[in-house]
């Protein structure tokens, strides 16, 4: 956790993400937080955690990117392995 995180420990969805039912609907509250702070999300894009904490609902932690920026800084094992350039044998990976 990075100093200044705003945690909300209440209703996490399965992804470790704050929740809230509004009007029916579960909405997750660091987009909420996002939108309040900085206006809409354009179409395209989606919410970035700086901190790479899920249940962090701060705006100052929080960017617009795209699906593929947010991938790439991702914390999953396949984007580590692309992000290392060769497989995990060490064979570099080839562009085409």
């Amino acid at each position: 956790m990075r100093p200044g995180c705003v945690v909300c420990t209440k209703s996490l969805n399965g992804d470790g993400y704050a929740q809230v039912r509004v009007d029916g609907r579960q909405l997750l509250i660091h987009r909420i937080a996002f939108e309040l702070a900085r206006g809409p999300v354009p179409a395209g894009h989606e919410i970035d955690h700086l901190c790479r904490n899920r249940a962090c609902v701060n705006p100052k932690h929080l960017r617009r990117v795209t699906h593929r920026e947010n991938m790439l800084v991702s914390e999953s094992p396949m984007i580590q392995v692309h992000r290392s350039g060769a497989c995990r044998s060490g064979h570099p990976f080839e562009v085409y």
